[in-house]
Formats: C-alpha cells, structure tokens, sequence
C-alpha cells in the first residue's frame, strides 16, 4: 500500500461528557466464523501513541445515516478497559502507546465512522473528548472478505486547570486537547489477525478508498 507513513490528523477540545459500553470485538470469541457467505469482517486498530489503554469509542453508520449494528470501542462486558485483556490481540506503540485490533463480522454494506470518543475516568469527574471528522471516513464491506480500516490512534495533550490560575495550591494538568491519526500498519496488523483466526489467511482484502 502506499504512502505507508502519511497521517492524517484532526483535534478538538476535550469535553466533560459521558459514554456508554458497546459490544466488543468477535475476534477473540473463536467459536464461530468470521466471514461466510452473508458476512465480510471489519478489522481495525483502536489505540494511542502515548497512552497504555485508552478508552475508545467510535461512531460507525450505514450509508442512509443510520446506526449501525457495530461500533468500533475498547470497551468490552460493560469495562472501559475490557479490550486490553485480549493481549494475544494487543501489540504495542510508539511512546509507550498501545493498540488492540478488533474485528466485526458485519452484513455487507456501505458504511462510515463520523467521530471517535476518548474517556479518561478520574476523580471527581471522568474526562472525555470527541473528534468530529471533517468528513466520513467511509468503507465497504463485502460477504467473505476481509476490510482492513488502519489504525486510529488517538492521542491527548494537558494543559494547567483553570481553578490553579485562582488556587496555586491546586494546580493540576488536566486533559486539553485530543488528536486522531489514521495509519497504515496492516503489515503488523494482519500477523496479529491470522495468528489468532488462521482461517483468515486466505481472505481477499479490501481497503477503504484512497488508503
């Protein structure tokens, strides 16, 4: 693939808000086949360059605009930190970051993810963050083949809190600002993919348009 070290990247302010558990990956669950003449698989890397387990969620629709019926997140069994525990699926990043590939089997389709969610849990309040993308990142899925999306490695920078201006003695960093980056690594990604589910090896792939 080309233009392997090209990044896209997007940021926004970080927010107080709260998220809600989804589902989690299919792949660490080997009962069952991924891909079949009714399913493609979707696989992607949720992670950060600089962070160990980031909680993230992102936002998955069909092409009409409606939900879809899978939702890329760390998230797994109601845990914000549930995916790191598959750690045959976990490899790590640059800066002491990881990523944890994941896998849907999904219906064939059209289908886009239109912002990703980042949530710190800490005290007194759990910190979280939305990038909204510029536009859709948008991808195919098609019935016994395998759509590789890249990484999303999510990232996040502090900054002083506004309460140490007034109170110096409680001054603190506090999440400022987050970043996405999109990335190729299918190479480390696919080694992890059919290590796990070697049924897969042989398994057309398809990428998302322009990657």
């Amino acid at each position: 693939m080309g233009n392997r070290y090209l990044t896209v990247v997007f940021t926004f302010l970080l927010a107080f808000l709260t998220g809600c558990a989804t589902p989690h990956s299919h792949l660490i669950s080997k009962k069952e086949p991924l891909i079949d003449r009714e399913h493609g698989l979707v696989v992607v890397s949720l992670g950060s360059g600089t962070m160990s387990m980031p909680a993230i969620d992102g936002v998955t629709t069909q092409a009409d605009g409606k939900p879809a019926d899978f939702r890329i997140t760390t998230t797994a069994n109601m845990l914000v930190y549930g995916a790191w525990d598959a750690k045959e699926a976990v490899r790590p990043g640059p800066a002491g970051g990881r990523r944890v590939l994941l896998a849907y089997s999904v219906a064939p389709g059209d289908y886009s993810i239109s912002a990703v969610h980042l949530y710190i849990p800490s005290y007194p309040a759990t910190y979280s963050g939305k990038v909204q993308f510029p536009r859709p990142y948008r991808f195919g899925v098609e019935a016994g083949k395998v759509t590789y999306l890249g990484v999303v490695e999510v990232n996040m920078t502090t900054a002083p809190n506004v309460i140490g201006e007034i109170i110096p003695a409680l001054s603190m960093q506090v999440p400022a600002r987050m970043s996405v980056r999109l990335l190729d690594e299918f190479e480390e990604d696919n080694k992890i993919l059919i290590t796990m589910r070697p049924e897969l090896k042989a398994a057309p792939v398809l990428l998302p348009a322009g990657r």
